[in-house]
């Protein structure tokens, strides 16, 4: 076999920039509200893109002009259709051509980044006049007033945490349904995928949504399933042709079926993922010729959803959004998120706020020491809940009881180090930690 095997190389940056150059003007060009300058410039930009994903040395690294392909897409439903039904307050004079074009990398690059701030600021350098340059700063807060705009028209209930990863997942979900992109989400339990998908299936229900600006996007109906060692490639197959045929029914203009697999078959000897290549390339089963490719406008919507990452030649064919691992600081806002289901002015929050950061401090320092991955993100989640309910039942701020009871609720069972111990209790603001001797039961079981 090893004289059978032949090594095609890659592309030199020359040619591909060439070959990208050529995609964006073919793309752009007959666009009147885009002059042939900016055309050349967001051309440039696409190309050092590309160059900087290949010096990435994970599976980051593995592009290809699909993502070019994409980000095209992605600029020009940006520019038409988002920027004009979400709009922002100026920022900087910034204009509608670059915050499109913010967005759409966003999207198209910077979701898969774990260094997102090191790539980022590579790729902002680049963009030059006619297009208006920014700097880290000014980008993160054009992208993020975005996603906040598409949030506060989402309907999502009392105690979820409104947090940066959810907040994401969320616009992501949205304009990959909305543009039928195939999307994966990988990231470990409780970093809000699962959650981001519900919302979303429960917000985008096209002309009978709750919030009336949804209303002018699809409808969406989704199909679930949930992969496994023992899937096959012809239940994989089987789930898309169900959602392709219910959709066929319907006008695609304001109607899209979403295949939504939580993918753990990565490792099933049937090799049930590989049924995924056809579906995701050209929306068909792989079985007819090429005339029968698929339009992107008619396929069906993908969305992924993963705790560990896939083979390139997967990835490659969607987008992915890499879900790192938060921040204390980030800890401490989704804990405030899901104490702030009466508002901010809540009693109950602000009972608990002095607690957030140690909580959050000693939640980090349990995952580092932890060698496998026992306790989660859902325990942490789980505590706060626990804190705010005997909180609000006693009406007063937390008794050492409680604490413990609480942390031992969430953080036990391990057996190689003390939970409480690792919270150290006795830092955690001790005057204001009542000592109650005989506590009531009921508020702490």
């Amino acid at each position: 076999m090893k004289a059978l095997i032949f090594d095609f190389g890659k592309l030199k940056y020359e040619t591909e920039r060439d070959y990208t150059l050529q995609l964006t003007w073919n793309k752009l060009s007959n666009k009147t509200n885009i002059s042939h300058d900016c055309v050349l410039a967001i051309g440039e930009v696409l190309a050092d893109c590309q160059n900087f994903s290949k010096q990435m040395k994970n599976e980051c690294s593995f592009v290809s002009l699909r993502d070019v392909d994409r980000a095209l897409v992605l600029f020009i439903y940006f520019l038409e259709v988002f920027t004009d039904v979400f709009q922002i307050e100026k920022h900087n004079n910034v204009d509608k051509i670059t915050k499109s074009l913010l967005l759409a990398l966003s999207v198209a690059y910077l979701a898969r980044m774990a260094s997102r701030n090191e790539f980022i600021t590579k790729v902002l350098r680049c963009i030059k006049p006619p297009l208006h340059p920014v700097d880290l700063i000014e980008y993160q807060i054009i992208v993020k007033k975005y996603q906040e705009k598409l949030l506060d028209c989402i309907d999502t209930e009392n105690g979820i945490a409104k947090n940066a990863a959810l907040r994401e997942n969320i616009f992501m979900m949205f304009v990959c349904i909305e543009l039928r992109i195939p999307l994966f989400l990988v990231g470990k339990p409780g970093s809000s995928k699962s959650l981001a998908k519900a919302v979303i299936e429960n917000s985008l229900r096209g002309k009978n949504s709750k919030k009336a600006t949804m209303r002018q996007f699809k409808q969406i109906h989704l199909h679930s399933d949930q992969c496994s060692a023992f899937s096959t490639p012809a239940s994989i197959t089987e789930v898309f042709m169900s959602a392709k045929n219910f959709q066929e029914k319907r006008d695609t203009r304001t109607f899209v079926s979403v295949v939504a697999l939580d993918i753990f078959a990565e490792a099933s000897p049937y090799l049930p993922l590989k049924a995924l290549h056809p579906f995701l390339e050209d929306g068909t089963d792989g079985s007819g010729s090429d005339d029968q490719r698929i339009a992107r406008e008619k396929r069906v919507a993908f969305i992924g959803i993963s705790n560990s990452a896939l083979d390139p030649a997967k990835m490659n064919r969607g987008i992915m959004v890499t879900r790192t691992e938060p921040s204390i600081q980030d800890l401490k806002n989704s804990a405030i998120g899901i104490c702030s289901d009466k508002g901010n002015n809540n009693p109950v929050l602000e009972r608990l706020r002095t607690y957030f950061t140690e909580l959050a401090s000693a939640y980090k320092s349990i995952c580092d020491l932890q060698k496998r991955e026992f306790f989660g993100l859902r325990d942490f989640y789980s505590l706060i809940k626990m804190l705010y309910w005997m909180s609000e039942e006693t009406g007063s701020i937390l008794t050492r009881p409680q604490l413990e009871h609480a942390v031992r609720r969430n953080f036990s069972g391990f057996d190689e180090f003390d939970a409480v111990a690792k919270f150290q209790l006795q830092e955690l603001k001790n005057n204001e930690l009542k000592i109650v001797q005989n506590f009531p039961c009921q508020f702490v079981s």
